[in-house]
């Protein structure tokens, strides 16, 4: 009597099911852990805007609106922009844009500076929107 090797379709069924879950909990986790990479981006962008303004305010009388002379940085994921910008004060943002809108619990940023003080927004920073 030969004995057959194989799977049989029950046997089949079941592993899909089980990598059908996996893939269920994995996917979505993916995504929330890439969304909330991009952060960095943001993140990154508005400190580069920050140090501009800063250098550009010890050569003039008040901070920068974006201009070509004071360009803002690009991205695929985020909207840089210089809302308001005086003597002494200027906002910088960052507003999610294109798949990075799936974020929303951070789908904005912005660092105001006023007379010395920096703020950071989202603030109170309940979402963790700022943590690294």
């Amino acid at each position: 009597m030969t004995r057959q090797r194989g799977f049989t379709l029950i046997e089949l069924v079941i592993v899909i099911a089980i990598v059908a879950i996996l893939v269920a909990i994995a996917v979505p986790a993916y995504q929330d852990y890439v969304v909330r990479g991009r952060r960095t981006e943001a993140m990154t962008g508005l400190a580069d805007l920050q140090l501009r303004q800063e250098q550009f305010r010890t050569n003039n009388p008040s901070y920068s609106l974006a201009s070509p002379a004071f360009p803002v940085p690009t991205s695929t994921f985020y909207t840089f922009s210089i809302p308001t910008a005086t003597a002494t004060s200027y906002v910088v943002r960052a507003a999610a844009t294109a798949a990075q809108r799936a974020d929303t619990d951070c789908p904005q940023f912005e660092i105001g500076f006023n007379a010395g003080v920096t703020i950071r927004r989202p603030s109170p920073d309940t979402n963790n929107c700022w943590r690294r």
